[in-house]
């Protein structure tokens, strides 16, 4: 339609994590045959497992990866050849490397290194691969042309990880939000994740939801977390 173009709208309510990106883009129409499909590409072995899940009052899409490998550590570099490896179109690539490339530039501000010696703990794993990948190239197969945000829900207390025990948001987190919207919610836990928090913050740049606009599709991921136990 004339003056209008398909956008995506981010309401991170409950907070936001990779996995809860993915399996909102697969309810909102991607199939899971072509998520299976490009997580064969990758020089990675993984399956993949989707179900509908209640998180409250609401049915979501949970999408687990399950590695087939053991656990390793990935600089930048070893990232993006995995990246290269999926042949997504220019923009998807770009948009996967971004990330990457941001998560490794906040790493290396933390640990006072540089972002090609950083070795990628969690954000290096293989759902977070999946998780980041698949975004990616998601949010490109649906031709959504903008993508914009409202505020994100922050957890609180604390979170153990690989650098050791964190306050939430973990500084990580809290540096990849920054110029974004954000609120306290009223949880104590972490309710966004690393890798949810460059995902919106590669895609959005923080650009805020416009107040007027047509509703077209609607979808739901679900985390591991499930607040209702």
């Amino acid at each position: 339609m004339e003056g209008r173009s398909r956008c995506l709208i981010f309401d991170p309510f409950a907070g936001i994590s990779g996995d809860m990106i993915l399996g909102a883009l697969l309810d909102l129409g991607l199939p899971v045959e072509w998520l299976k499909e490009l997580v064969a590409r990758l020089p990675i072995s993984a399956e993949i497992r989707v179900t509908a899940v209640s998180r409250g009052a609401l049915t979501a899409t949970a999408v687990s990866v399950v590695a087939n490998e053991p656990e390793r550590k990935r600089h930048l570099s070893d990232v993006l050849e995995v990246i290269e490896a999926a042949g997504l179109d220019s923009e998807a690539a770009e948009l996967g490397a971004s990330a990457f490339r941001r998560l490794a530039e906040v790493e290396a501000a933390l640990h006072g290194t540089t972002p090609e010696k950083v070795h990628f703990h969690e954000v290096g794993a293989v759902d977070a691969l999946v998780d980041i990948i698949g975004t990616a190239a998601g949010v490109r197969a649906l031709d959504v042309a903008e993508c914009f945000t409202r505020p994100v829900a922050l957890g609180s207390g604390w979170v153990t990880a690989a650098h050791g025990r964190l306050p939430v948001p973990a500084p990580a987190t809290l540096k990849l939000l920054q110029g974004l919207p954000v609120f306290e919610a009223d949880f104590e836990g972490e309710l966004t994740t690393p890798t949810g928090a460059v995902l919106l913050a590669v895609l959005t740049e923080g650009r805020r939801a416009p107040g007027e606009f047509v509703p077209l599709r609607s979808g739901f991921g679900a985390g591991s977390r499930n607040p209702a136990t």
